[in-house]
């Protein structure tokens, strides 16, 4: 996983190298689109997520097999379905800038390819085969990276983009054929989708609110700033996209095992207190790095990414950002509660905040720096808010 995580990190640096500022921002603006289609699936994934691993937990593994199946079928129709219409919206749109246009379709396109590699992780993950998920990871990381580079000098940003469509194919069809244990694909009953919806909903609400959160900075500088500079910003994020790795890597542990483990009889109290001392550490750690952030990205930009000396001075504001997006990771707690509106009430409540900062920064027309110092307050809200109800429903939901 930590070479997964570094790859993931060079990934960003090496493509911001092979691409202009430009043609970054056009990437930025596909990979950003893309990561709006989780609402395309009404939460069942999210409702998968928390129901396999309880359910493996408890010994249902024939049930689990039937869930999968019908679970991955409703999940690609609704991506169908909704990617259609979204292209006849596309093509309806005026665009001054035909590009623009083109990187929106190519983010529809890399929106229905994401559930074939998500149903494979979040499988590995729910099974505790920690060793192939980290191993998968560290695949496709590492073809990404090369593949693309190899694309993006034949077909630009453009290349990078397919790439990771392929990668998401490959992944689904080749790991569900040789690792994963059969699914049963004809098994399907409208009572366990509808269950699955019912407690993945609001935990795929909430996950579009924090996508919203961590993004609404960049929809706002799409309207109102160049391609150029969406590319300088979005290279700028990289210590927060650091930050989401880490977050993620950590999920990907802890998260299924403390459901797995509630699913066996351990308390809320438990996993709580287990994920909370895991965020104190992590925080404790990324600290230390904080004075060695500043003089290191200024060495590295000026002297093989001179195209992006305006990110030295953004890019210490989102380490910031990421230490705490690092560790926004309590919602476990809430998760294997079933109290998942809760999530969604809270991650709506620091959205709102967002927009609020991102909208008087844009009426001003303030700094560009101003949108980073909003994103990076955002985090910072989001975490307390997270770990005060995580808290909240260990110490009162089953009294």
């Amino acid at each position: 996983m930590g070479l997964a995580t570094f790859l993931g990190f060079v990934k960003n640096v090496v493509f911001g190298a092979y691409l202009t500022p430009e043609f970054l921002g056009y990437f930025s603006i596909a990979i950003t689109i893309a990561s709006y289609s989780v609402f395309l699936q009404l939460g069942l994934m999210s409702g998968l997520y928390r129901e396999l691993p309880v359910r493996l937990g408890n010994g249902e593994g024939k049930y689990c097999s039937g869930l999968v199946g019908e679970t991955t079928i409703s999940v690609l129709v609704l991506q169908l379905i909704g990617i259609i219409l979204y292209n006849l919206i596309i093509l309806n749109l005026n665009f001054e800038d035909i590009s623009k246009k083109n990187a929106f379709f190519l983010g529809g396109l890399l929106a229905f390819s994401t559930p074939f590699g998500q149903i494979v992780l979040l499988r590995l993950r729910a099974e505790q085969r920690i060793l192939s998920f980290s191993i998968l990871q560290f695949l496709n990381s590492l073809l990404i990276l090369f593949i693309g580079l190899v694309a993006i000098k034949y077909l630009g940003y453009k290349g990078a983009i397919f790439t990771v469509i392929m990668i998401n194919l490959l992944s689904f069809i080749l790991v569900s054929k040789w690792f994963l244990s059969p699914v049963n694909y004809f098994y399907f009953r409208f009572k366990d989708i509808f269950y699955l919806i019912r407690i993945g909903l609001p935990m795929m609400a909430a996950g579009v609110m924090v996508i919203l959160q961590m993004s609404m900075d960049r929809l706002f500088l799409f309207k109102t700033t160049s391609a150029s500079d969406i590319g300088i910003y979005y290279f700028s994020i990289i210590p927060l996209t650091f930050g989401m790795i880490i977050s993620g890597i950590i999920d990907q542990y802890i998260g299924p095992k403390l459901l797995f483990r509630y699913g066996q009889g351990y308390s809320l109290k438990y996993i709580f207190n287990r994920v909370f001392l895991v965020s104190l550490g992590v925080i404790g750690i990324m600290v230390l790095f904080v004075p060695l952030v500043s003089p290191t990205v200024s060495f590295i930009i000026n002297r093989w990414l001179p195209e992006y000396k305006e990110s030295i001075s953004l890019m210490p504001i989102f380490y910031l950002g990421a230490i705490f997006t690092a560790v926004n990771i309590t919602g476990v707690v809430i998760n294997a509660a079933n109290r998942q509106i809760l999530i969604f009430c809270g991650t709506a409540f620091v959205a709102a905040i967002c927009f609020v900062g991102y909208a008087l920064v844009s009426y001003y027309a303030m700094a560009i720096k101003w949108y980073a110092y909003v994103n990076v307050t955002g985090q910072l809200i989001s975490f307390l808010v997270v770990t005060g109800i995580s808290y909240y429903v260990a110490n009162h939901a089953q009294s």
